[in-house]
C-alpha cells in the first residue's frame, strides 16, 4: 500500500490487493487447511460470504526452495520417482541446458518442494530428503 501523510491526514494513493507468492495461496494454505484460498479471496472481494472452518484436519506443511548447487544442467532426475519415493510434490521450471546460479533471490530458485504430514518434523524430513536427492541427482557441467 502506498499512502501520503499530511499532518494527521492519511491519503491512500495505491492499494495492491494480492495474495502471497511462493506457492503460499496456491498450495500451502489449501494443503494445510483443505480450503480453496484463492476462491475464497475472490468471493470475499465481490462481497460473498465464505465458510471459515477447515474442511479437513489441519496438516503440517513443509516447503523447500530449490536452491541448488550451481552449474549448467546436463541431465535432470526423474522428478516423478522422487515425488513417489518421499511423498512430496515438486514444482520446478528446470530444463536441460539451464544455468543454475548461486542462490541470492527468488529468481535464482528452480522451484519448490511441498511435503505434508500430520507431524511437522516428518513433513520437514520428507522435503529435506527430496531436496537432497534432487540436488545430488542433477548432472552438471
Amino acid at each position: 500500500m502506498d499512502y501520503l501523510v499530511n499532518g494527521e491526514e492519511i491519503f491512500i494513493v495505491d492499494l495492491g490487493a494480492r495474495m502471497g507468492g511462493n506457492i503460499i495461496y496456491s498450495h500451502i494454505i489449501p494443503e494445510a487447511t483443505g480450503r480453496d484460498y484463492a476462491k475464497e479471496m475472490i468471493m470475499q472481494a465481490v462481497g460473498e460470504s465464505t465458510n471459515h472452518q477447515p474442511f479437513h484436519k489441519n496438516m503440517a506443511v513443509a516447503t523447500r526452495l530449490l536452491a541448488l548447487t550451481p552449474g549448467v544442467i546436463e541431465k535432470l532426475p526423474d522428478f516423478s520417482h522422487i515425488e513417489a519415493k518421499y511423498g512430496v510434490e515438486i514444482f520446478h521450471h528446470l530444463k536441460v541446458g539451464d544455468t543454475i546460479h548461486k542462490y541470492h533471490t527468488n529468481l535464482d530458485g528452480g522451484g519448490y518442494i511441498l511435503a505434508t504430514d500430520e507431524v511437522l518434523e516428518y513433513a520437514e524430513k520428507k522435503a529435506e530428503n527430496a531436496l537432497r536427492e534432487i540436488d545430488d541427482s542433477i548432472l552438471r557441467r
